[in-house]
């Protein structure tokens, strides 16, 4: 995982100061894509896929799957 956040952590986030802090990666998608708990919103995070060739640093390419992990745990039960 380490080696993974010291080549992506500039291109998470939006915010300089936050580096690596508000948009973790939680599980590896196909070809570089990452499930990401995303706190930019809210101190509860919503369930995103971030797109690592559309991100540039400190602009993150993300889109929305859940509104909370508990839904998207739900999603995976389905």
């Amino acid at each position: 995982m380490e080696v993974v956040l010291s080549q992506i952590d500039t291109r998470l986030t939006d915010d300089e100061n936050l580096i690596g802090a508000n948009v973790i990666p939680i599980a590896a998608l196909f070809a570089g894509d990452f499930v990401c708990l995303d706190f930019r919103n809210s101190e509860t995070p919503s369930v995103v896929v971030w797109f690592h060739e559309e991100s540039d640093e400190l602009s993150p390419v993300t889109t929305k799957v859940a509104e909370d992990f508990t839904e998207f745990l739900n999603m995976l039960k389905e």
